[in-house]
C-alpha cells in the first residue's frame, strides 16, 4: 500500500490538466471581458484579499524583503511574513506591473494546484489499495463538497452560505481556484505527515528529518499549520502507543516478539516526532516573538479573527461524507497502524481543533477533508472486499451526485462574474488610471485618503498607502472607517475635514463619481490648501499641501 505506478501518475496528470484548464477558463474570460470602461482586478472570488496579495507582491517588486502592512499608516519595522509573495513580486518590473503581478499570482496558483493534487493522491494511496478508489477519492478531495448547496436551494438563496464557498481549509476546490499559498500549504502538510509515517514505520530512517524540513517550508506559507501538524503527529503516536499498552497482557512465548516490536516501533515513532519538531521549531519561535513584540503585528493579529462556523454548518459540509467515513473510522480503529491512527485522531480531534480559543479557529480544520475522504474510501474498499458490489456502487453514485453540486454552482457563479463586468471583480477604467497616475507621480509611501473600496484596490496598483482599505490589515479600522465615511459625506464640516486630513497625514485625496463630496458645491476646493492634480471621467485626485490652514 502506498506505491503509485506510472500509469496512475499519467491518469493523475490528465486529471490535473483538466482541473487547471477549468480553473483558468473564467479568468481568461474575465480578461477578455474588460474593455475601455472596465479593468479586471485579477480575482473572481475574495477580491478584497486578492488585492492584498498583489499589494504584497508589489512590495517585493519594489525591493522589500520584510513585509510591512500595505494598508495602514502606522510606523512598522517589518517582519519575515508572506515571504513567498514578496519573492514572486521580484520577478516583475515596470511597465504593466499590475498585469505581471496578477499573471505571476495565477502561475503560482497553477503550480501550487499541481503540487496539491499530487500530494493528495500520494496521501490517499498510503491508505487505499484499489486504484479505482484512489482516483475517485482524488476527485472528491479536489472537487467535492457537502450539502450546503441543498440548504441554500431550500432557503431560496437565503440559507446559510455553504462552507465550501468561503472556507478553503475545509474543502479542496476553493484553494485550487483562488489561493495558491493555501493550496501549496496543504500539499506540504500532507507530504510532511507522509514523511513522518515513513519514519515512524521504519520505512525511511530519515523520515522524521524530512518531515521537519517539509514543515520548515510550510512555515513560510502558513505558519499555523506547523503546530497543527505537530499535534496530529503527536496524537497519532499517542493513540498507537495507548492501543499497544491496552492490548498488552502477560505475553505468551509466541507473543513476546510482538510486544517487543511494538515498543521498538513506539520509540522509533517518538524519535521521528522529535525530529519533525526540532527542524521548524526556530521558525515557530520567531513567529511567537514577532507577533507578540511587534506592535503592528500584534494589532493585526487582534483584528484578524476567523472564527469557526456553527456545528450545523459543519454538519451540512461534512455530513454527506460522515456515514461512509464513520464506517472507515471503525475499521481503522481496529488497526495498530500509525497511519490509520493518524486518520482516526485527526477526525476525532476536529471538534476540539475548531473550538480552540484562538483567532484563527476555522483554519485548524485544514486538510481534514482529505482524511475524511480516505476513511470513506476505506469503507467502500471493505464493501468491495466483502463482494457487496451493489452497495458500493449505489453509495458511490449517491455520494458523487451530492458532493459535486457545490463546486458546480461556485464555478458557475465565477463564470457569470467573469462575463459581466461589475465591481468589485472589475474596477472602472478611470479609477485604474487614477491609481496609475499616483504610481507615476506620488512619492512612494504617500498616504492617500479615499473610500474603503478604492483603498482596497489602490496598493495593488500604486506604491502608496491608503488610510483605510482592508479589514485586518488596516490597523484600528473600526475607529478610522467612520471618520472616512464622514469625511466623504456631503454635510461634513470643513473643520472636520481639515482635522482628518491633518491627523491622517494624507498627502492625496481621491474622489470618485459616487462620492457625495464630489457632487457637493465646490467639493474639496472649499478646503484651503487642497489642489486638484488629475481628473479622469469623474474621478479626481487632490494633493494636500504640507501645511493646511485651520
Amino acid at each position: 500500500m502506498g506505491r503509485v505506478t506510472r500509469s496512475e501518475w499519467r491518469w493523475v496528470a490528465a486529471f490535473t490538466a483538466l482541473v487547471l484548464a477549468l480553473s483558468l477558463l473564467p479568468y481568461v474570460l474575465a480578461y477578455c471581458a474588460q474593455g475601455s470602461g472596465w479593468r479586471f482586478s485579477g480575482f473572481l472570488l475574495g477580491v478584497e484579499d486578492g488585492n492584498s496579495y498583489i499589494a504584497k507582491m508589489r512590495l517585493g517588486s519594489d525591493g522589500a524583503w520584510l513585509y510591512r502592512l500595505a494598508y495602514t499608516t502606522e510606523p512598522q519595522s517589518g517582519a519575515l511574513v508572506y515571504l513567498p509573495y514578496l519573492l514572486l513580486g521580484k520577478l516583475a518590473a515596470r511597465p504593466a506591473l499590475h498585469e505581471q503581478l496578477v499573471a505571476l499570482y495565477h502561475l503560482a496558483r497553477l503550480a501550487a494546484s499541481v503540487a496539491l493534487i499530487a500530494a493528495t493522491y500520494l496521501f490517499l494511496a498510503r491508505f487505499i489499495t484499489s486504484i479505482r478508489l484512489r482516483r475517485w477519492g482524488l476527485v472528491l478531495a479536489v472537487l467535492g463538497g457537502g450539502l450546503g448547496w441543498l440548504a441554500l436551494a431550500i432557503g431560496g438563496g437565503n440559507g446559510p452560505m455553504p462552507l465550501e464557498y468561503y472556507s478553503p481549509e475545509s474543502f479542496g476546490f476553493l484553494a485550487v481556484f483562488a489561493l495558491p499559498h493555501l493550496a501549496a500549504a496543504r500539499a506540504l502538510l500532507l507530504l510532511a505527515l507522509l514523511a513522518y509515517l515513513k519514519g515512524a514505520s521504519g520505512a525511511d530512517a530519515r523520515g522524521g528529518w524530512k518531515a521537519g524540513l517539509t514543515l520548515a517550508a510550510l512555515w513560510f506559507l502558513q505558519p499555523l499549520n506547523v503546530p497543527l501538524a505537530w499535534g496530529l503527529m503527536a496524537l497519532a503516536w499517542g493513540l498507537t502507543t495507548a492501543r499497544s499498552l491496552a492490548s498488552r497482557r502477560r505475553p505468551a512465548p509466541s507473543e513476546g516478539t510482538t510486544a517487543i516490536s511494538r515498543r521498538i516501533a513506539s520509540g522509533r515513532a517518538l524519535r521521528s516526532l522529535a525530529q519533525a519538531i526540532i527542524v521548524p521549531a526556530p521558525f515557530v519561535v520567531y513567529s511567537v516573538i514577532a507577533f507578540s513584540t511587534n506592535p503592528a503585528l500584534r494589532q493585526w493579529t487582534a483584528q484578524n479573527i476567523i472564527t469557526s462556523p456553527t456545528a450545523v454548518e459543519y454538519l451540512l459540509g461534512y455530513g454527506l461524507l460522515a456515514p461512509f467515513a464513520l464506517i472507515g473510522l471503525v475499521r481503522a480503529a481496529r488497526s495498530h497502524d500509525m497511519g490509520a491512527n493518524l486518520l482516526v485522531a485527526w477526525v476525532i480531534a476536529l471538534p476540539l481543533l475548531v473550538s480552540l480559543p484562538v483567532n484563527l479557529q476555522r483554519r485548524l480544520a485544514e486538510g481534514v477533508w482529505v482524511a475524511l475522504v480516505a476513511l470513506a474510501m476505506s469503507a467502500f474498499a471493505a464493501w468491495e472486499e466483502a463482494h457487496r458490489l451493489r452497495t458500493a456502487w449505489l453509495g458511490s453514485a449517491l455520494l458523487t451526485a451530492l458532493a459535486l453540486p457545490s463546486t458546480v454552482l461556485l464555478y458557475g457563479g465565477a463564470l457569470r462574474a467573469a462575463v459581466g463586468p461589475a465591481e468589485p471583480v472589475f474596477i472602472p477604467a478611470a479609477e485604474a488610471r487614477v491609481f496609475e497616475w499616483l504610481d507615476a507621480h506620488a512619492k512612494p509611501g504617500s498616504i492617500v485618503l479615499t473610500d474603503f473600496p478604492s483603498g482596497n484596490a489602490l496598493p495593488a496598483y500604486a506604491q502608496v498607502v491608503p488610510y483605510v482599505g482592508h479589514g485586518p490589515e488596516t490597523l484600528y479600522l473600526a475607529a478610522k472607517r467612520p471618520q472616512v465615511e464622514r469625511f466623504f459625506s456631503a454635510n461634513a464640516s470643513r473643520s472636520a475635514r481639515v482635522t482628518l486630513l491633518q491627523t491622517s497625514g494624507a498627502d492625496y485625496v481621491i474622489l470618485g463619481p459616487a462620492d457625495a463630496l464630489a457632487a457637493a458645491p465646490g467639493g474639496l476646493l472649499t478646503v484651503p490648501g487642497i489642489e486638484s492634480r488629475f481628473t479622469a471621467d469623474g474621478w479626481q485626485v487632490f494633493e494636500v499641501m504640507p501645511v493646511l490652514p485651520p
